[in-house]
């Protein structure tokens, strides 16, 4: 689940469907859908999900997708290197400027511009596994989960 504009989305990875619903006076309207009726993706192998206006999904195939307005928008991600290969937490918000990546199967943190474009990455050695993560650019902190610990990076 994520909130975004006062509103909560849903990644359904079982009926591959993402689930909208909308604030109302009274707390939550039923859920309707959020992508427009012709578009069909398979959302089996969703992992993350991230708002910014734009819906960004990640997946356990190394494939970051992304809608407007309920219609799947073209990403590919440049310059990243090593590609993308396992699953996939995306991170990003209407305050942040870039898109966050956690690659844990290349242990580290990738972060792109909106576009796709490669600007750095963090690396790790060692056996951490971070399962979700959380950035304040504003703090200019990256966080990380694992083994129900946080881990701060600074951000730079």
């Amino acid at each position: 689940i994520v909130s975004y504009g006062g509103n909560l989305y849903l990644l359904d990875t079982g009926a591959s469907r993402i689930w909208k619903y909308v604030a109302t006076d009274s707390g939550f309207s039923k859920l309707s859908e959020y992508l427009n009726p012709d578009t069909f993706i398979d959302f089996s192998q969703g992992t993350s999900m991230a708002i910014d206006a734009t819906i960004w999904v990640g997946m356990s195939d190394g494939k970051i997708l992304r809608f407007v307005s309920g219609r799947q928008d073209t990403f590919t991600p440049q310059g990243v290197e090593p590609a993308f290969t396992g699953s996939l937490v995306v991170y990003t918000s209407d305050e942040a400027k870039n898109l966050y990546v956690l690659d844990s199967t290349n242990k580290r943190v990738v972060i792109l511009d909106k576009d796709g474009v490669y600007l750095g990455q963090y690396v790790w050695q060692g056996n951490l596994a971070p399962t979700q993560l959380m950035v304040s650019e504003s703090q200019k902190k990256i966080l990380l989960l694992a083994s129900g610990k946080l881990y701060s990076l600074d951000l730079k």
